[in-house]
């Protein structure tokens, strides 16, 4: 019998022990906007987690912050062994400052009728527009924007008003404290907008690198606006791209009065003397530039000058001529008349002499493409009557051969001659270029007679 409630006494004291292990116990799963984020034992350990943190955001960005998620503590129950890790104190603030959204009551900045950035305090919104005309008004000082077009000497610049053309006015808002910003961020924002997509079309000379310097963009940047240019190498003018460019929330309009000099031209005035050959002169009387004292009235929208007006311009001085005496001495026909080729390489004619389609226009020589510093040589013995930079033609040298006979060498990489040098058909006058307007590099070769562009390719027969 003793053995029998002994036995049965045991297996009462074991069933006790299971049951105690599998009793249920109630926890608290601590719910944010439906999501569990960690575990209690008493449900107000939520409700202190929730003031202690908004109490120490509130310190942290000095001013009132409130949790507005929705926080709820969610009965549970578990078995001893089930019990997840139980959160208090300092750690449960952490992790619900992981998981809430915090927000506070800031100042909207409204453009427009769009609220576009809160901060923390109307001070500090205003802070922020007046900071944005600020930074306008710098760079209109710094002279950081295009200055009207024309020669300006002791320019001065006033500055009369700077303004934001949009309507601004600063409401009380419900925010999130994650997008408050400071006054900085705030300038940041009014300036930078958003994204915008603008066209453009590839000029002559441009390169990925040259558009997105001019436009404040990466080639990086560019490269991803524009997945269609596979290699860049290849870019032609007339190709479009996209550009994706900041559209401030903001325009700014600004009025300056600039009082400048503007310099008069002066004339010139050629006398001949026979003593002397055609390509030597001097100047006998030096001419004097005038003076006119220019005040103008400048308005720009964002930086772009939209309209100038000239509010006064008075004559200071005037102009004197200049003298200039050149000779007019008949150079003898020192030139065979027979030319040799200009090159010491056959060279290919790439346009001959006379009206050209593409361009639209007569061409007055012709061309003849050559690798850059092939030697270019005189056709024909003769005075050297100009040496220097011609519109057009880049780097030039005139040769006088005499009898009304000149020739015209251009777009020269470099000149070897100067005016007034005599030459021969051996001498050397410069190198292949491309200076000038030029696609390539190649010779320009022109024969004038007695003033007039003839057909240079009968004199090589």
């Amino acid at each position: 019998m003793a053995v029998l409630l002994g036995a049965v006494l045991v297996a009462s004291f074991q069933g006790r022990i299971g049951t105690a292990s599998a009793e249920p116990l109630v926890i608290y799963e601590v719910v944010v906007d439906g999501a569990v984020v960690a575990y209690v034992e008493d449900p107000d350990e939520i409700r202190r987690a929730v003031a202690a943190l908004e109490e120490r955001e509130t310190l942290a960005r000095r001013m009132p912050v409130r949790v507005t998620s929705r926080v709820e503590g969610r009965p549970l129950q578990v078995t001893a062994d089930q019990r997840p890790r139980l959160s208090d104190g300092t750690v449960l603030e952490d992790e619900l400052a992981q998981a809430v959204r915090l927000a506070a009551t800031a100042f909207a900045i409204v453009v427009d009728g769009e609220p576009v950035v809160a901060l923390r305090s109307e001070a500090d919104a205003r802070a922020a527009v007046e900071r944005v005309q600020e930074l306008y008004r710098e760079q209109l000082e710094a002279g950081e924007f295009r200055a009207p077009d024309g020669t300006r000497i002791d320019e001065s610049v006033q500055i009369q008003t700077v303004e934001i053309l949009e309507n601004i006015r600063y409401e009380a808002v419900d925010a999130d404290t994650a997008d408050i910003k400071d006054v900085d961020q705030a300038v940041a924002v009014l300036m930078r907008g958003t994204d915008r997509v603008v066209a453009h079309t590839v000029q002559s000379g441009e390169s990925l690198w040259v558009i997105a310097r001019n436009h404040g963009m990466s080639v990086e940047d560019l490269e991803k606006a524009n997945p269609q240019v596979t290699d860049p190498k290849r870019l032609q003018p007339g190709d479009q791209l996209n550009l994706i460019v900041p559209d401030p929330y903001v325009s700014l309009r600004s009025v300056e009065v600039r009082t400048y000099q503007r310099p008069i031209p002066f004339a010139t005035r050629v006398e001949y003397d026979p003593g002397m050959y055609p390509w030597e002169e001097y100047v006998k009387e030096p001419g004097r530039q005038g003076r006119r004292a220019v005040v103008e009235r400048v308005e720009r929208l964002n930086g772009e000058i939209v309209s100038v007006e000239v509010l006064s311009d008075e004559l200071i001085s005037e102009p004197t001529v200049q003298v200039v005496v050149k000779g007019s001495k008949e150079v003898e026909g020192i030139g065979s008349g027979i030319f040799r080729w200009p090159l010491n390489i056959p060279g290919q004619v790439t346009t001959r002499f006379g009206y050209s389609r593409w361009r639209g226009r007569n061409h007055d020589g012709i061309d003849i493409a050559a690798p850059k510093g092939t030697p270019v040589y005189a056709v024909d013995n003769g005075y050297v009557s100009f040496t220097g930079w011609k519109n057009g033609l880049g780097n030039t040298v005139i040769v006088d051969h005499g009898g009304g006979r000149q020739t015209v060498y251009g777009h020269l990489s470099s000149i070897n001659v100067k005016k007034g040098d005599q030459v021969t058909k051996t001498t050397v006058l410069g190198g292949v270029g491309s200076t000038g307007f030029s696609t390539g590099n190649h010779l320009h070769f022109e024969v004038h007679v007695n003033g007039r562009a003839v057909d240079p390719m009968p004199y090589f027969q």
